[in-house]
C-alpha cells in the first residue's frame, strides 16, 4: 500500500478520473497524496482487471452501495439523464460524505455542479500532485499529453495554459 503524508481530503471519484491516471502513467502518485479516495462498487466495476486491482491494492476505499442508493440514484437521474448509473453513484456518495468529486465526465461535473457538489478534475488532481511535491511540472505536462493523446476529453484552452506554466 501507498504511504501517505498527513490527512488530506476525502474524494470521490468516477472511473474515468482513474483510467485518465492510468493513461498518464500517474496511479501510484495518486496514492501518494495525503487524500483518501473513495469509490462506489458500481464504478469500480467499471475499470476491470488490472486497473481495479492496483488501485484497490494501493488503498482505495470502495463504498457498498445499498438499496436506498439505488432508489436516490433514480431520482438523481430523473433530474439529471445523461450521466451513466455508475457516474450518478458517484456523484451521491460525494453528496452524502459532503466531500468533493474528482471527475473526467462533463455531464457528470455538470450534474455535481448542479447538486451543490464541489467538482474537480484531471487538472486539479495534476497540480494537487506538483502542489505537494510528488511529480515535477514537465512530468505533469507529459502526463497530460498521454491522456489527450489517448483520448481523454479535456478542454483545451484549460489544457494549454497548464501545459505552458508547467513547461516554463
Amino acid at each position: 500500500m501507498a504511504r501517505r503524508a498527513q490527512r488530506g481530503l476525502r474524494i470521490v471519484t468516477d472511473a474515468n478520473i482513474w483510467i485518465q491516471l492510468d493513461h498518464g502513467g500517474l496511479v501510484l502518485e495518486a496514492f501518494l497524496l495525503p487524500h483518501d479516495f473513495v469509490t462506489p462498487d458500481v464504478v469500480v466495476a467499471e475499470l476491470g482487471c488490472p486497473l481495479e486491482t492496483q488501485i484497490r491494492g494501493l488503498g482505495l476505499t470502495v463504498v457498498v452501495s445499498s438499496p436506498e442508493d439505488e432508489l436516490e440514484v433514480q431520482k438523481l437521474r430523473r433530474k439529471h439523464p445523461k450521466p451513466g448509473n455508475a457516474d450518478l453513484h458517484a456523484l451521491l456518495h460525494a453528496r452524502l460524505m459532503s466531500t468533493q468529486l474528482v471527475t473526467g465526465d462533463g455531464d457528470l461535473r455538470d450534474a455535481a455542479e448542479a447538486e451543490g457538489v464541489d467538482v474537480s478534475g484531471i487538472l486539479w488532481l495534476l497540480e494537487e500532485l506538483i502542489e505537494h511535491s510528488l511529480i515535477h511540472r514537465l512530468r505533469a505536462a507529459e502526463s497530460l499529453e498521454m491522456m489527450i493523446s489517448r483520448g481523454a476529453r479535456l478542454p483545451a484552452d484549460e489544457c494549454e495554459a497548464h501545459l505552458r506554466r508547467w513547461r516554463d
